[in-house]
């Protein structure tokens, strides 16, 4: 059961398992971090049908105490269980930092941005028509995908708004400032004026 090898990642890292009022799904606390890890395994999931906007609901009781949440589904674990570990080491603050300043924003091809993304995302690359990496010491160590652009007749006058697909980082590493500098580099290149970054 996937739950077994997370529970004993999670206690490895110290983390205390709790009971919360308001998941019926395993929790673990790291109180020096004020960080939670929040799994939900599947077959629990589908037996008691949760609200729908569970998770919602416990991410504001969370954050309204100023501590912070990862949600890791079962069946996401046993895909990238490697991926998840480096971001959870991460928010534990064992990352290697890199400030974005020292990298280089240049633009790759279809392929070294699907392979990136592939080992370092959790969903799958889409066909983006622009991609773009940060590369540090020459190497890719973020890489950020972008649609074509729209035409959006939302106001008074057109414009032409791009979206930003997909957006990851190596799995090891925090980069300071790295999504603000890929997305100015982009817009640079294309004039961009007005970029969807999340729904």
């Amino acid at each position: 059961m996937q739950l077994n090898t997370f529970e004993a990642f999670a206690v490895g890292q110290q983390f205390i398992r709790l009971n919360r009022a308001d998941t019926p799904f395993p929790c673990y606390y790291l109180a020096s971090k004020q960080l939670w890890l929040h799994f939900i395994p599947l077959d629990l999931y589908f037996t008691i049908n949760p609200e729908k906007n569970l998770l919602h609901h416990v991410n504001i009781n969370i954050r309204s105490g100023h501590e912070k949440v990862i949600h890791i589904w079962e069946d996401i674990w046993k895909q990238h269980q490697q991926t998840i570990i480096n971001r959870i080491h991460i928010q534990l603050g064992k990352g290697k930092k890199i400030f974005a300043r020292k990298c280089e924003c240049t633009r790759i091809d279809k392929q070294a941005a699907h392979s990136f993304l592939l080992q370092h995302h959790l969903l799958r690359p889409t066909n983006a028509y622009y991609k773009l990496a940060l590369q540090f010491e020459k190497e890719n160590i973020a890489v950020a995908t972008f649609s074509k652009s729209r035409i959006m007749y939302d106001g008074p006058t057109y414009y032409r708004s791009y979206e930003l697909e997909r957006f990851a980082t190596k799995s090891n590493c925090v980069i300071t400032a790295g999504l603000s500098k890929i997305i100015s580099c982009f817009a640079h290149q294309t004039y961009a004026t007005h970029i969807v970054t999340g729904k």
